[in-house]
């Protein structure tokens, strides 16, 4: 992963909203994990396009003042989502020499919803995959949909059954 590989998937985003798509940024509602890499391009979108809308779901409570997500101290990603989900936002900042959890403050104070799920990643992803009417995703696998690793098989059959998929690969 790189800083060429995100400006990439940011311009990949922007060109399926309003080329394929042909949405106007104020008719948007961009749904984010809140993740970093691809769901970050929610986030950098967002504040490129302030006539837009966000939401951003984190798997526990995002700390606006210190701009970190909710860290209990437990090494356990299902009781601890907090810690992991700040690891990797603290390595894509280092790849690309940005704060990106300081731009999420900044989207959160420029008017981006926060929904919280308490229980951690899974049943943040359930949530968006049961509220989102589009998808887009980027993944590795050559084929039309993800690879399964991360997934499980009734998680990738729900985000297919209630989504309009856009799956973007790249090479």
């Amino acid at each position: 992963m790189s800083e060429r590989l995100f400006k990439l998937m940011v311009s990949k985003v922007d060109d399926i909203v309003t080329v394929e798509w042909k949405m106007d940024w104020s008719e948007v509602h961009l749904v984010s994990s809140g993740a970093a890499w691809a769901d970050h391009s929610a986030v950098s979108l967002f504040l490129l396009n302030p006539n837009s809308k966000l939401t951003l779901h984190f798997p526990c409570r995002f700390l606006l003042e210190q701009s970190r997500i909710e860290d209990n101290g437990s090494s356990d990603w299902r009781k601890n989502p907090g810690r992991t989900a700040n690891q990797y936002h603290e390595r894509f900042s280092r790849a690309l020499n940005l704060d990106s959890m300081a731009q999420i403050s900044e989207a959160i104070k420029a008017g981006a919803v926060v929904a919280t799920e308490a229980g951690g990643f899974h049943a943040r992803n359930s949530k968006i995959a049961q509220q989102t009417k589009r998808l887009i995703a980027f993944t590795w696998s050559t084929g039309k949909t993800p690879e399964k690793s991360g997934w499980d098989a009734g998680y990738l059959e729900q985000m297919q059954r209630t989504t309009s998929s856009y799956w973007s690969t790249f090479y």
